[in-house]
């Protein structure tokens, strides 16, 4: 079957990850629940105090992504799957921001901009009252947060992930999933990125060693065929 990342991961490369032994399915488990990295509002007005020509909208083709990631959460909603999002936060003054301080020249001025606050939702994916939020400073939800608590509390062993970026939090967020021992499943046009060959470079790695990454019809038929006991009703 033709990959997203066929046009720039070519079958020599591919077929010496296989050789290698990577690419096996990890496969799905009993108990499910949907991550939702950062989707939120990017662009930010800096303000005075920012450089004039700060830019960050969303990236071509995120709309799209977007639709799928409704079509997710509508899913999850109708078999009462948990969901978590995650978002970033840290104090005004930026202290607590890490390494952001000396990698984004813009990251100190937003953090001064938001004034403690969380990013601003996208409306069209925006969380529901009965879903968790998880804020962090890192670009792991998992990394310094009690979401794999979380999980566990809730006898999770499947994380279904979606959000921006596919080659920052997204990778990060799978990289610890994976860590902590739960199957991960990233769902190919529920995410996207800044750079469209990072975006389909990080797929397929991360296909070849994290999780499986599945298109969304894929994902959507084993919500569907959930049992009552396995949907947390």
């Amino acid at each position: 079957m033709p990959r997203i990342w066929d046009d720039v991961i070519g079958p020599e490369i591919q077929e010496t990850y296989r050789r290698a032994g990577f690419g096996r399915p990890g496969g799905f488990g009993q108990r499910p629940a949907v991550l939702l990295i950062d989707l939120y509002v990017t662009d930010i007005p800096l303000g005075d105090e920012g450089p004039r020509d700060f830019s960050d909208p969303l990236p071509r083709g995120a709309e799209l992504s977007l639709s799928a990631i409704q079509e997710l959460i509508a899913a999850a909603r109708a078999h009462r799957l948990p969901i978590f999002y995650s978002n970033g936060i840290s104090e005004p003054a930026g202290r607590d921001i890490g390494g952001s301080r000396r990698k984004n020249w813009a990251g100190p001025t937003l953090a001064k901009q938001l004034a403690g606050r969380p990013y601003p939702w996208l409306d069209a994916v925006a969380p529901a009252p009965e879903d968790r939020v998880i804020y962090k400073q890192r670009p792991s939800a998992f990394f310094g947060t009690t979401l794999a608590a979380h999980l566990i509390d809730l006898g999770v062993d499947t994380v279904i992930v979606g959000g921006q970026t596919t080659s920052g939090c997204v990778r990060a967020t799978v990289l610890d999933s994976f860590s902590y021992g739960f199957r991960t499943i990233v769902v190919e046009e529920c995410t996207y990125d800044r750079c469209v060959p990072c975006h389909k470079v990080n797929l397929f790695d991360m296909d070849q060693k994290y999780a499986d990454v599945l298109v969304l019809a894929d994902v959507l038929a084993y919500i569907d065929a959930l049992t009552p006991s396995n949907a947390y009703q």
